[in-house]
């Protein structure tokens, strides 16, 4: 038939059977199993369907988050690199230039100033940077050279405040960084 066990009397109680002295390991006597005792998953059942939910939501997790974290990521470091610029060009008491180079690029450029004392050039990029995929720069923002040049005492070089505008294409997201006469840089 099927192993036998003998229940204790205070397992019997537990259980709400009544004492045996041999009980069949399926439950009943004349060797039928008994659904009654049933609760639902076991332990390790519930342990391994967990496991595999895990496993799914890790997969499948980076891929539903990343597209938004781009254009949060990119729109956090153009603001940050403006500010860089805007420090590096009062510590070092030269002009700096963060610039679109196009839809994807920018480079942050120190100046130097040319012989005749007055106007300034900037021949080498310090820093080079390339945006995340499917986040670009505003087209319609991009017609004018866009870039914003900070003097020696942080403030902004030029009669416009410009806008930088970062578009996700796949959402179709867009998020700006405003920059200020008086060299503020602020999210918008």
């Amino acid at each position: 038939m099927g192993r036998r066990f003998r229940l204790l009397p205070t397992a019997a109680r537990r259980f709400g059977c009544a004492f045996s002295s041999s009980i069949p390991a399926g439950g009943h006597r004349d060797g039928t199993a008994s659904l009654s005792g049933a609760r639902g998953l076991g332990y390790v059942e519930f342990i391994v369907a967990i496991s595999i939910l895990g496993i799914v939501l890790g997969a499948a997790l980076p891929t539903i988050t990343s597209r938004p974290l781009g254009l949060a990521v990119d729109i956090q470091d153009l603001a940050a690199n403006l500010q860089v610029a805007r420090e590096l060009a009062v510590s070092r008491s030269l002009h700096y230039r963060l610039r679109v180079v196009n839809a994807t690029q920018y480079v942050v450029e120190r100046g130097q100033l040319n012989a005749d004392g007055v106007t300034w050039s900037f021949p080498t990029p310090e820093r080079s940077l390339t945006l995340h995929p499917n986040v670009s720069f505003d087209p319609a923002s991009l017609a004018p050279p866009l870039s914003a040049e900070f003097d020696t005492r942080g403030r902004l070089v030029g009669g416009a405040e410009p806008i930088f505008t970062l578009d996700d294409s796949v959402r179709l997201w867009a998020k700006q960084v405003a920059v200020y006469t008086s060299g503020m840089v602020q999210k918008l």
